[in-house]
């Protein structure tokens, strides 16, 4: 079990380890977009400066924003070859700047700060810092520069280049890592409100359910109520010609007499749901029953609902069945 866990924690660990590293990645991908489009610029800028004011070594100085022009138009064609494009800019500039300094001396050795920003944002890892060490150190070659220069501006100017350079690559590291957290909160933002709306989802979803449920169980309220109001529900045979009468269940009569039962009280005399409702009332079938009903205080009262059907019987009697409900006993 121990060896178990100690796998599932390593492996844990590799995927966070994998996961850092692809969003580290990413974060760098936007960097180096920013860095071509910036070079692209500074591009654009000396082919417009160059001829106006051209240098000592115009070819030279001309032909670095061309050979820039061509590697930019690859990298838009060839979205694969940024990376390497990248570098191969950064450290061609580099490699450029050394002869340059060395030759006009102090001029170019200014825009060395400016420099910083090709391999801060074109390259990565060591690779940058070693080219951003190679930058700061360039500014040294002045003094083997035959061109003359002021000392004292030349010193502050390489104090500043060396406190810079080395600020700027603690800077983009710290900038890095801080990025890579942000972005992995962002994510895990993302995760947090697609799993919200999942939840949402799965409580609406409830909530329906929930709903058709209720509606479910109001229908069998309706179905109990209605069986309640069955209950107050008397079925009578009134014998018009003696004047007597009795409770009745139609399967307990003629054949036909549950075809004459309608509503409430076919249900009553059929369901056997609802019949368990009203044992008290079926207990009674048979007993005669005093027409006309008595609405008196002190006796049952009646309601006399309807008349079902009216026939002559074998003796030539008149008898109506009739409907009527026990508003004692109802609600």
């Amino acid at each position: 079990m121990m060896r178990f866990n100690a796998l599932l924690n390593t492996e844990n660990a590799a995927a966070e380890k994998q996961f850092g590293a692809s969003m580290l990645d990413s974060v760098r991908d936007d960097v180096l977009a920013f860095g071509l489009k910036a070079v692209a610029a500074f591009t654009l800028l000396l082919l417009v400066i160059i001829p106006l004011m051209p240098p000592n070594n115009f070819a030279i100085a001309f032909s670095f924003p061309v050979f820039c022009s061509l590697l930019l138009l690859i990298a838009h064609s060839v979205p694969s070859s940024r990376k390497i494009v990248g570098v191969v800019i950064a450290v061609s500039s580099v490699a450029l700047l050394l002869p340059t300094v060395y030759l006009n001396g102090m001029a170019p050795a200014a825009l060395i700060p400016l420099g910083f920003l090709l391999p801060l944002t074109l390259m990565r890892g060591r690779a940058r810092t070693a080219t951003m060490i190679v930058l700061i150190l360039a500014g040294f070659i002045v003094p083997l520069s035959e061109q003359p220069f002021d000392r004292v501006l030349w010193a502050r100017l390489m104090i500043t280049t060396v406190i810079l350079g080395f600020s700027l690559i603690l800077l983009v590291a710290y900038l890095e890592r801080l990025m890579v957290k942000n972005r992995s909160q962002l994510e895990e933002l993302s995760l947090s409100v697609e799993q919200a709306k999942d939840l949402t989802v799965s409580l609406t979803r409830t909530q329906e359910e929930q709903s058709q449920m209720l509606s479910i169980i109001d229908q069998q309220n309706k179905r109990l109520n209605q069986a309640l109001d069955f209950a107050g529900i008397w079925l009578f045979e009134e014998n018009l010609s003696t004047g007597s009468g009795k409770v009745l269940r139609g399967q307990h009569t003629r054949e036909d007499d549950e075809e004459l039962l309608v509503g409430p009280a076919r249900l009553a005399a059929t369901d056997e749901e609802y019949r368990s409702k009203i044992v008290d009332k079926l207990s009674r079938i048979g007993e005669s029953v005093d027409f006309p009903l008595n609405f008196s205080d002190s006796s049952r009262k009646w309601v006399r609902n309807m008349t079902i059907d009216e026939y002559i019987d074998s003796s030539g009697d008149t008898v109506r069945v009739q409907l009527s409900q026990d508003i004692n006993d109802f609600r």
